[in-house]
């Protein structure tokens, strides 16, 4: 079979074609038409007229694809007028012959002419682009990342290193207390705990009277307790359970209805201290999940 001999519809070069439907001697050509067919409703009737009503200079005719010098001026009349596709500052220089046409073209009839002022949203170019993401990069470089420091968090340091003590006690329980004891001692702590958790829930918030009462009888419930009773006498936090009930007494017969309930710097602290060095020995418990009687 004879291959047949046509012209290429892009830019008019005879080829030879294998299969009766090829139209385009190469895929350059194939792409140059395929964003001619997709970009031409950009282009008024008039040639003369600019694209989207702006006024603005003559595209510049540009070559597309191969030219043959035999069929030159055939081929210029028949060749349409190439749309620029690319808005990047090189599109007027574009060289189809040296690489294939990019992909990256919408199909929009809102496309711009490089020096115009499109309706799309262009995106950054890519130069640009890795300088911005260079300079922060450097940036991040030469700035060290400074510490900052806290001095709340290193008063709560200060307290748990002056009561180490009572840190490798709950840290290691075994060591302190017999079988019996411990039992007493973890009974009397989850539900300190538990206090200590509402306590510092409640700072620096409104609170009803009767919540308060509610949390004072939950402390002289378990202070009346056998288990708190017959607590080891080395169990550090005997005196502390006792200060915060007479505080909590103190505030309930002062106050009434509703009110802006706080804690002192000092006592704060103590309190997250005391939760994180209880957190060693017993898990956290809600409130009415316990029984503080029994």
């Amino acid at each position: 079979m004879i291959d047949a001999i046509k012209n290429c519809l892009q830019c008019g070069t005879p080829m030879q074609a294998q299969k009766s439907t090829k139209k385009y001697c190469s895929d350059t050509c194939k792409q140059a038409a395929f964003y001619r067919r997709n970009t031409k409703p950009l282009l008024t009737l008039n040639g003369s007229e600019t694209l989207n009503g702006n006024d603005s200079e003559d595209i510049p005719e540009e070559p597309v694809g191969k030219v043959n010098p035999d069929s030159e001026a055939v081929n210029k009349e028949q060749q349409p007028e190439k749309i620029p596709f690319d808005v990047s500052p090189d599109v007027r220089n574009y060289d189809e012959r040296q690489q294939p046409l990019p992909f990256n073209v919408r199909k929009s009839g809102n496309q711009t002419i490089p020096g115009e002022q499109g309706n799309v949203k262009q995106k950054d170019s890519s130069p640009v682009k890795e300088s911005r993401k260079q300079n922060k990069t450097k940036q991040a470089d030469e700035d060290p990342y400074e510490y900052v420091q806290s001095g709340f968090l290193n008063e709560i340091a200060e307290y748990l290193e002056d009561n180490y003590k009572t840190t490798e006690m709950f840290q290691s329980p075994k060591k302190y207390w017999y079988g019996s004891d411990l039992e007493s001692v973890k009974w009397v702590s989850v539900r300190f705990r538990c206090i200590i958790e509402n306590l510092l829930r409640f700072d620096n918030s409104t609170v009803e009277r009767k919540t308060l009462v509610t949390v004072n009888k939950a402390l002289t419930d378990m202070m009346a307790a056998s288990n708190f009773k017959y607590m080891p006498y080395n169990y550090p936090l005997t005196d502390e359970i006792k200060e915060q009930q007479q505080r909590l007494d103190k505030i309930i017969k002062a106050f009434g209805g509703t009110f802006r309930f706080g804690l002192k710097r000092n006592s704060k602290i103590k309190l997250i201290a005391l939760r994180f060095q209880l957190a060693d020995l017993v898990t956290k418990v809600k409130f009415h999940d316990l029984n503080f009687s029994k």
